[in-house]
């Protein structure tokens, strides 16, 4: 595969535990677009923009490390992030064990987490194909990483000609500025963390 590499392998018990602990208010349902001019000026892609899909996203994400935001501008646009400057938020108090996992593993590969989060794919839900934002000037350096949390077998993950099943526990690389989706057709929850790393 050239677009997802598995890279390595977590024993994510402690993982788990602390994501389905989540009180359900942590968790954000990611809004859909499905207004053209929304889809026009939203960050989902040109694949989305120029096939005038309504892209919805029909999963929930807790953030537990993100930027310094007061100012309600995008992520990808804000100063904090773009200088790396981010910050555990309150759920983060509540994954201990999560932050310190990653945030080890990647300090020994001589990396520093700039962005965390959960996405729960609930079952029979989909994402449907896009592509994210290209990020450009200073984001070169960062790299997006995925982990398997939860799973089961009807779970699916597909990034421009490459389709797999992502195991419990692997870590992942995926090309995101590449098309991708992701399918859950099982009877329980896929949960997948996100990383933004630099």
């Amino acid at each position: 595969m050239k677009s997802i590499k598995f890279v390595h392998t977590f024993d994510v018990t402690d993982i788990a535990r602390e994501a389905e602990a989540l009180p359900l208010e942590a968790w954000l349902e990611t809004k859909p677009w499905s207004d053209p001019e929304n889809l026009a000026d939203s960050n989902i892609g040109e694949y989305s923009k120029q096939s005038g899909m309504s892209l919805i996203r029909e999963q929930d994400r807790v953030l537990l490390m993100w930027h310094k935001s007061i100012d309600g501008q995008p992520w990808w646009t804000h100063a904090g992030y773009r200088k790396f400057n981010t910050a555990p938020t309150q759920w983060a108090d509540q994954c201990p064990r999560t932050m310190q996992i990653l945030s080890e593993h990647f300090a020994r590969e001589g990396k520093q987490l700039v962005r965390l989060y959960f996405s729960k794919l609930q079952p029979g839900h989909q994402v449907y194909p896009h592509e994210d934002q290209e990020f450009g000037d200073n984001f070169e350096k960062i790299t997006r990483y995925g982990l398997c949390v939860t799973t089961n077998d009807q779970c699916e993950l597909r990034c421009a000609d490459d389709a797999c099943h992502v195991p419990q526990g692997t870590l992942y690389w995926i090309d995101n500025v590449l098309v991708h989706s992701a399918t859950n057709f099982g009877a329980q929850d896929r949960i997948h963390m996100y990383m933004d790393v630099r």
